[in-house]
């Protein structure tokens, strides 16, 4: 950028070794700037009559806006009102949605925006692997080994009152295990609700009471904001988007998503018999599940908020855990009555075919 102080054209040229370029200056009344382009060989060196094949831009220093053109620039100094300048954007200023816990605030609900939800729950399962009722397809490149059948699943959270891990072993039914998970998480899930309604929570349930009543509507529409917020107790797995919940799928859905005659009466159902309700959904990427969503619980994959290729051992090390993964004799177990055995499995029951390796000594 030039600053102009007297209308005048000159010619300044500074060449340098192998450099032909020269460069062009302009002056210009007081009070306008001028963009200019190196000198190029199209322009007449001896005689600049038209500054315009000089330049491509011409800048007005009050608003910033600039031209092509001198004489645009020169119709524009005529009504810019410089700062007070206003941009239209017609499609909207990109804004996230709100929290909410920010809805809550805008509403004048006494709650901190930047409360972080402080408890959780977490869970493993094993399968036993089975040769029976192994998928087989004519034209299929894929060849089935083994079946993945849920032998087992460990379940921990640090809710007071359920920091002991809880072990729950299939009976034999998968549905019922599945079962029996999603009922014990739930009771995890109701027991944070009513911690944080009595404690971090407490005044802002007090104030939703003493809304008057012609606010009836409101009032149940920011408890229902609250009352969401606080039910879904996060439940985390690692890689489980990738393997456990591809598991326990059908069961899963079974569970969560599908009406029984005599459960959730108040809950719209359509023809297949799925739940019709925001409340619950479900998040895929391909064949991984990112998140799965349900009144109460929020299953998360930790796998999807660190860096790739982070290993459990890696994760583990961290963030100092002393414990380490164990090891696990998949394909060993191949039926629920392998844990009626009371010792521990030989050494060849380590292998692995899959890797084509068995523990080190």
């Amino acid at each position: 950028k030039h600053r102009c102080d007297e209308v005048s054209v000159r010619k300044n040229k500074r060449k340098r070794k192998g450099d032909k370029k020269a460069e062009v200056g302009v002056k210009r009344k007081r009070g306008d700037r001028a963009l200019l382009e190196p000198y190029r060989p199209d322009i007449i060196e001896d005689d600049l009559e038209d500054i315009d094949a000089a330049t491509h831009a011409f800048g007005w220093e009050k608003c910033g806006k600039q031209y092509k053109e001198r004489r645009q620039l020169g119709r524009h100094e005529k009504r810019c009102v410089g700062d007070e300048i206003k941009r239209y954007y017609p499609r909207g200023v990109y804004h996230p949605n709100p929290t909410p816990l920010e809805v809550l605030a805008d509403n004048g609900v006494p709650v901190e925006t930047d409360f972080v939800y402080p408890f959780r729950a977490t869970y493993d399962f094993e399968c036993y692997f089975t040769k029976n009722d192994i998928p087989t397809t004519s034209t299929s490149k894929t060849s089935y080994t083994a079946r993945h059948v849920p032998l087992s699943v460990s379940v921990c959270s640090n809710v007071s009152g359920f920091e002991n891990p809880v072990c729950l072993i299939s009976d034999g039914d998968p549905q019922n295990l599945v079962d029996r998970m999603g009922d014990y998480l739930e009771e995890i899930s109701t027991s944070a609700f009513q911690i944080l309604r009595e404690t971090c929570f407490k005044e802002a349930f007090e104030y939703l009471e003493t809304l008057r009543e012609d606010d009836v509507k409101d009032r149940l529409n920011l408890k229902g904001t609250l009352f969401k917020y606080l039910f879904q107790l996060p439940v985390l797995g690692f890689n489980s988007g990738k393997y456990d919940l591809n598991v326990i799928k059908p069961y899963l859905a079974q569970r969560f998503f599908i009406l029984k005659d005599d459960d959730y009466d108040s809950e719209v159902k359509d023809g297949s018999g799925f739940r019709k309700t925001r409340k619950r959904f479900v998040i895929k990427k391909n064949n991984e599940f990112m998140a799965i969503s349900t009144p109460l619980l929020k299953f998360l994959d930790v796998t999807n908020f660190i860096a790739p290729g982070f290993s459990y051992a890696k994760y583990l090390a961290a963030y100092k855990v002393g414990e380490q993964k164990g090891f696990f004799p998949y394909e060993y177990i191949t039926s629920i009555e392998k844990l009626e055995e009371t010792s521990l499995p030989p050494r060849e029951a380590y292998y692995s075919s899959l890797y084509n390796s068995e523990l080190s000594h």
